[in-house]
């Protein structure tokens, strides 16, 4: 947050005696000294001229009390205009001000009025304003500092002027715990704290003020304040990995990574069990355990990052394995993580699909990318398709279950979707079914079945025919 200050720095008030057309009028002068921030385009008076009879006030109260004188409410571009009144500037009636056209110096007119009913006189009083730009600066600045404790931060007041102002050598800088002291010029933090500048962490502002020094050709006695965030920040968040794994082969990692070099991240450290690793960017990765990166950051503090490296994990890379009645087709979570897929680990393969299947208890293995083999993964293929589809086509023409229960003594009944009983007998006899009776086609449509032993039902569910 940027906190402009304006201030009036002297008025300069003198009297002359002008004649027009055998009409002679009193002008008052008052030159005002004045700061913006930026040089408008128009400058906005209030439509009642408040302002301008307040600095009016505080050198004519005396001669002129505006208890027996009155401005009238409009501003003009000349002393015989005003008397006049004449071609006063536009008066903006739903904003309630009088905008002007920016010039530096800037000259306007008002016209002042005796409060008396006979021979009132009238004054013109000609406002002069003199402009200069305050000093430049950042608008909510963030000085990011260091945690040295529960009871301290620190932060490099030297960087922030450099980040801010780079080698400007045309201000005086001073830093303040208040906006009054800022404000007033009194209590800075002395200089020499400013390197390593510390606070309790329930301290998050500074005020600086910035004026032009007094060599400056171009300077002049304005000043900015400007309201600064003190931050620490934490940097678990600039490695986005924090757990790897391990499973015999080293590799190479990378440490913390600042996109935008905003804390120029150096001296980097890693260190396992402490040992120290490496002394750059990148680590090789050899071991299971924690690792700790520490680094410096450009605020002046040293700040670590610890990843955990546990033992490779086979389902970390397997999603899903689905089967069909003669296939086996394994869903890796990433495939481009994985280099092969084998039944024994010695047979390798690259596709995730494996034909002739039969049995219901499917072993196999993966080599990832760094050649670590991972297995054996154990997987059962009982399932209860539930589509069939007898066109001759070679793909679900017959209806099968991958089942225990088809090793034991069990039966089906299959019923159509009337209840009628179509078809019943051993389960191991029937299956695989191709959706006739007595060499007729059964019609397209969903049909109900029973497993069951003993008349203790072990499955019930549906099949799907369509033709």
């Amino acid at each position: 947050m940027k906190i402009l200050v304006l201030y009036l720095f002297f008025f300069n008030i003198s009297t002359q005696i002008f004649a027009q057309n055998s009409t002679s009028y009193k002008i008052l002068d008052v030159n005002i000294e004045e700061c913006l921030s930026t040089y408008p385009n128009i400058i906005y008076f209030d439509d009642q001229l408040r302002g301008l009879k307040s600095e009016f006030e505080k050198f004519h109260s005396e001669e002129y009390n505006l208890l027996y004188w009155t401005f009238k409410y409009s501003l003009y571009p000349s002393a015989d205009d005003a008397y006049n009144n004449t071609s006063p500037y536009p008066n903006d009636r739903i904003a309630r001000n009088i905008p002007v056209d920016f010039k530096n110096p800037l000259v306007i007119y008002a016209q002042l009025n005796q409060n008396v009913t006979t021979n009132p006189v009238r004054i013109i009083v000609r406002f002069t304003y003199n402009y200069s730009q305050r000093p430049g600066g950042r608008n909510d600045f963030i000085i990011f500092g260091c945690s040295l404790d529960n009871d301290r931060n620190t932060y490099n007041l030297n960087k922030a002027l450099l980040d801010i102002y780079s080698f400007n050598y045309n201000y005086d800088f001073s830093f303040y715990t208040n906006f009054q002291d800022a404000n007033s010029e009194r209590n800075p933090i002395p200089e020499s704290e400013w390197q390593s500048y510390e606070v309790s962490p329930q301290t998050n502002q500074l005020f600086l003020r910035v004026k032009f020094k007094n060599d400056y050709e171009y300077g002049s006695d304005c000043f900015s304040i400007f309201a600064l965030t003190l931050e620490t920040r934490q940097f678990h968040d600039y490695m986005s990995q924090k757990e790897f794994t391990f499973c015999g082969i080293p590799y190479i990692i990378n440490g913390p990574v600042d996109k935008n070099n905003l804390f120029q991240f150096s001296n980097f450290e890693w260190f396992h069990n402490g040992e120290l690793k490496s002394s750059q960017h990148q680590v090789e990765i050899d071991a299971l355990g924690e690792w700790t990166v520490y680094f410096d950051i450009n605020t002046g503090c040293r700040s670590s990052i610890t990843i955990s490296v546990v033992e490779e994990d086979i389902y970390s890379y397997i999603q899903n394995v689905r089967s069909t009645m003669t296939q086996v087709i394994i869903e890796p979570t990433l495939p481009n993580k994985i280099s092969s897929y084998s039944r024994d680990g010695i047979n390798w393969q690259t596709s995730n699909i494996f034909n002739a299947v039969n049995e219901l208890d499917f072993v196999f293995y993966i080599k990832n990318n760094l050649g670590c083999i991972l297995g054996p993964y154990n997987y059962n293929l009982s399932n209860f398709f539930n589509f069939l589809s007898p066109n001759n086509d070679g793909v679900n023409d017959k209806w099968d279950i991958r089942s225990e229960f088809k090793n034991d003594i069990n039966f089906i009944k299959i019923f159509d979707r009337s209840g009628r009983l179509i078809i019943e007998g051993l389960l191991k006899d029937i299956l695989p079914w191709n959706g006739y009776i007595n060499n007729y086609p059964l019609a397209s449509g969903t049909y109900w079945y029973i497993i069951y032993n003993n008349e203790l039902t072990l499955k019930e569910g549906s099949i799907m025919i369509k033709r």
